[in-house]
């Protein structure tokens, strides 16, 4: 059983997002990192809440388990990309 010590506080939430870095690539939503950073105080309410309500329940929605690797070619041959 969960207790609120599990629960992830507003103090906690503000200083990952404060240390979380800008201009990184988005996720598959496309929502990019500036946007839960700077998207004012009810956004991160909500984030919050859905936070919380994932540890309580104990399980992750079924869309996070997805990833997407892509390669980008820098220098050299693309054909060893």
């Amino acid at each position: 059983m969960d207790t609120n010590e599990d629960m992830i506080t507003t103090e906690e939430l503000n200083e990952v997002l404060k240390h979380a870095k800008n201009r990184k690539s988005c996720g598959l939503g496309n929502l990019p990192m500036e946007l839960w950073k700077f998207g004012g105080n009810e956004l991160k309410i909500h984030l919050l809440e859905l936070f919380n309500k994932i540890i309580n329940k104990n399980q992750m929605p079924q869309e996070w388990e997805t990833g997407m690797v892509i390669n980008i070619h820098k220098k050299g041959t693309k054909s060893k990309c």
